[in-house]
This record gives structure tokens, sequence and C-alpha cells, in this order.
């Protein structure tokens, strides 16, 4: 047989060996990939269901919070007027003639104060060790809840990578970026006129106004005013354009009236801790100050109001990281802008109601008013 008639058969056979070598090849890598893209899928729908589960739990602890916090409220407020009543006795006692009933009711009256005056330091410490012990868990379930987030992002990503096509929407944790609708008023930040020479000490300090009452609650209001300016008409139909999403899902009110427009924002949203603006709400609140910059001759009200005693500092200190925030995103004159911490002397729903305790009353309210 002729050796070089056998040469291209030889050959064939050799492409046709290598040919189904690529396709087992291809076959096996994509399986492969399959199986990871499968376990990849398992594993996010796990951690978005354990997310879930860490939000309710944060619910509940919230919950149980604020419930621990009002019973305790009300014990020491009960032991407060125990006390008081005994000492009005006392009084009553020495104001009265000397006798033996008296002399022996005086100590046992005394020692009764005392007992009371314990049980209240004890009420006292215990009520200050249960909340300390509740926010501490309420720290740890958020840091669980965002590193599940991180998780969850990274895991899309690869998902991403093994389908060769963009990565879907990342599970959001329980307090969402606020969506905002582009609108050609936003466009780039205008830049701010010429400020007026401010007055003695700069911008006007905390508190000087007086805090604006508190609205009845209820959903928010975006119906025509037929008495107010037309600059202050316009302000409201572009923040009710620009906040579409965030006013459908509850997250900010949009409330008008003849001499100013309103946009609240509950805290949690604003703030990560203490006076913290939280990186979700800075687009929003550029666009908001944005929109209000519009009106040159209106002045801005930041108010930051809390639902608990005690929170004067702090709501001084919200408004005006929220005031400084507007002023740097939105180019606003300071002098324009008026930030007021209204502690909890206006609360936009009564005290022990299911809005008071899902910490409705702790809001941003920014406004533009009328000259």
């Amino acid at each position: 047989m002729n050796p070089m008639a056998l040469a291209p058969r030889e050959r064939m056979n050799a492409v046709w060996i290598l040919w189904r070598l690529s396709i087992c090849a291809a076959a096996v890598v994509a399986t492969t990939g399959c199986r990871e893209l499968s376990n990849l899928r398992r594993i996010s729908a796990e951690q978005e269901t354990r997310i879930g589960e860490l939000t309710k739990e944060l619910d509940s602890l919230r919950e149980e919070h604020y419930t621990l916090k009002a019973d305790k409220e009300r014990e020491v407020l009960a032991l407060q007027a125990r006390i008081e009543e005994l000492s009005q006795g006392r009084r009553g006692l020495e104001q009265a003639a000397a006798g033996p009933a008296s002399a022996e009711a005086s100590p046992q009256r005394d020692v009764e104060m005392n007992e009371l005056r314990e049980q209240l330091r004890s009420a006292q410490e215990q009520k200050e060790q249960e909340l300390a012990e509740l926010k501490n868990q309420l720290e740890a379930l958020r840091e669980s809840n965002r590193s599940l987030t991180e998780e969850n992002q990274q895991l899309e990503t690869q998902m991403a990578s093994l389908t060769g096509g963009a990565a879907p929407p990342a599970l959001t944790p329980s307090a969402p970026t606020l969506p905002l609708r582009q609108t050609a008023a936003l466009g780039a930040p205008q830049a701010p006129e010429a400020p007026a020479p401010a007055p003695a000490g700069g911008r006007p300090p905390l508190g000087a106004a007086s805090p604006t009452p508190a609205p009845s609650p209820g959903p928010s209001r975006q119906t025509p005013l037929p008495a107010a300016a037309p600059n202050l008409r316009n302000v409201g139909d572009q923040l009710a354009s620009v906040l579409a999403d965030p006013l459908s899902r509850k997250q900010v009110l949009l409330e008008r009236a003849p001499d100013r427009v309103t946009v609240i924002i509950w805290s949690d949203l604003v703030f990560t801790s203490g006076a913290q603006i939280a990186p979700r709400i800075e687009d929003c609140l550029r666009a908001v100050g944005q929109i209000l910059n519009q009106d040159k001759a209106g002045g801005i009200l930041v108010e930051a109001h809390a639902g608990a005693p005690d929170a004067q500092r702090l709501t001084e200190d919200q408004a005006l990281q929220a005031a400084q925030h507007m002023e740097r995103g939105a180019g606003l004159d300071p002098s324009r802008v008026q930030a007021v911490g209204c502690g909890d002397s206006t609360p936009r729903y009564p005290v022990d109601s299911p809005e008071d305790v899902a910490g409705k009353n702790n809001r941003i309210e920014i406004s533009l008013r009328a000259k």
C-alpha cells in the first residue's frame, strides 16, 4: 500500500479526534458552569431569606424597645407620684400638733419613703440597663444585615459573570435607597447668587424660630393651593414629580400650604446613627435642595423632630447636618437656611400610638417659606 495515500486519512482521523475532544471539553465546562450558577442562586435565595428574618427580628426588637420604655416610664412616674404623696403626708403630720400617734407615724413614713426611693433608683437603673441591651442587639442586627447585603452583592456579581450578562439588582436592606425621577429642572447644580450680608453670628442660632405646629397625621396632601404663590406651586409640582417613587412608598411626605411647601422624611432614612447622614439619602437631599434653590426669595427651614424625651441636642445636630449637606450639595446660600432642633415638642402622631412606636415621630421637615 502506498504510504502517500494513507497520510490524508490519518490527518482526517486526527482532526475528527480533536473535534470530538473539543466538544467534550465544552460540555464539561458548560456542566460545571451550570452547577456553579445553580449553587450561587441557591445561596443567594438563602441569604435573601436570612435578610427577611433579620428584618423581622429587628422590627420586633424595636417594638419591644418602645414597649419596655413606655412601661418603665409609667412605673417611674407612679413611684414619683407615691413619693410626692408621702411627702405631702409628712408635711401635714409635721404641721399638726405633736402627739404619740404623730411621733410613731413620722418614722414609719420616713422608712416607707426611703424604701420607695430605693425602688425608684433600682427601677431607673434596670430601665437604663435594659435599654442599653436592646440598643446593642439592634446594632448587632443592623451590622449582620449589612454583611449579608454585601455578600449578596458579591454573589450577584459572580452570577452575572457566569451568565455573561449584566448583574441583576442587588438585594436591598431594610432601609432602601430612595430612587428619584430625573427631570429637566434638575440638571447641573445652579451656582448660588451672591449672598446677602449675613446677620451677626452667621447662621441663625438653632431653635431661634418657634417650631411649626405639628400637622394632623395622614397621607401626604398634594392638592393645588388656591392662594399659593406661583413659585411655590411650581416648586411643589417639581418636588411631587422628582419624589414620585418615595411618595408612593410612604417613605417621604409632601405637604403644601399657601405660604410654604414642606418635605417630610423619616429620620431612620436620613441618618445611619445619631446625626450621621446616610449615603442612601444624599441624592434625595441634593435634589430637594436644587429645587428649593430655584426660588431665591423664599427662606428655607430645616427642622428635626424626635419622638423620645431628652433628644433636644440630638435634633439640633441632625437639623444642622441636614442643612449643611443641602448647602454643599445644592449650592444653597447659608443665609437663607435656618436649622432648628425641636426635640419632642411637636409630635406628629400621638404618644404610644402605632405610628409613634414605629418611630414616625422621628423626622426631618424641610420647608420653603414664601417671603
